[in-house]
């Protein structure tokens, strides 16, 4: 958890694209056990999707690496508090969506990026972990994207 908290938390991230460094954060970090860790307020922005900081709030959560469908029922019921949190302190909230998600918000009229070729192909939080959140806020009636790609 310390090397993830530390990752996001530090005023300049290393990064390996030739841009250099910049600052990589998230507005809230979940731990495993469902801990809730806000590492910046809401109103800042952050990078931490490309083509989407502009217009949205960032939840990572600890694992999910290399697309591996492992967060836990605590992350996902910290999930739903902050998905309810926010759109209760911000009822313009319409979207709701993974960063595996993110070339679906191109259609949408959502993605914008200044740098064309700037682009992560992030696999997280992955398809299952989307689903159950979707279904925990499906209240809310916020705009979701396809769980998986159609083929």
């Amino acid at each position: 958890m310390q090397a993830v908290y530390n990752y996001f938390y530090g005023e300049e991230a290393s990064t390996d694209r030739e841009y250099g460094k910049l600052n990589l954060t998230s507005h809230y970090l979940v731990d495993r056990d469902g801990t809730i860790y806000q590492l910046t307020p809401e109103t800042n922005l952050n990078r931490h999707a490309i083509g989407l900081n502009w217009c949205s709030i960032g939840i990572e959560n600890v694992g999910g690496v290399n697309g591996n469908q492992d967060l836990t029922d605590a992350q996902l019921e910290s999930n739903e508090k902050i998905v309810r949190h926010l759109t209760s302190n911000y009822p313009s909230i319409k979207y709701l969506l993974g960063h595996y998600q993110q070339d679906r918000t191109k259609k949408a009229g959502l993605w914008k990026e200044n740098i064309s070729e700037y682009y992560a192909d992030k696999p997280d939080p992955g398809p299952v972990f989307m689903q159950s959140l979707i279904n925990k806020v499906n209240d809310l009636k916020l705009v979701t994207f396809p769980i998986i790609e159609p083929s």
